[in-house]
């Protein structure tokens, strides 16, 4: 904007001196100095979800070798009816 216009304005020996002059007054990309400094190595990343244990540890469901038949009377005994309870 104004800077342009100016620089278009003056004689090139003025005009270096005005790019040095700007140059000063613009923040310019430094490196400079980080805030925080790490002096010892960043702790290690741990997972969020933990391992599954192996198949080893856990009890594997096995399919039994022969189906056994239950009588449905008999398997719904062990359960009390809402008139056994009253």
């Amino acid at each position: 904007g104004k800077n342009t216009a100016l620089r278009k304005r003056v004689s090139t020996d003025v005009s270096l001196e005005l790019d040095a002059l700007l140059r000063k007054q613009e923040p310019t990309e430094v490196k400079r100095s980080p805030i925080v400094v790490w002096k010892m190595k960043a702790p290690e990343k741990k997972p969020l979800v933990r391992p599954e244990k192996p198949e080893e540890v856990r009890a594997k469901v096995r399919r039994a070798s022969q189906k056994k038949t239950q009588n449905p009377v008999h398997a719904l005994s062990e359960f009390q009816s809402p008139t056994d309870a009253v």
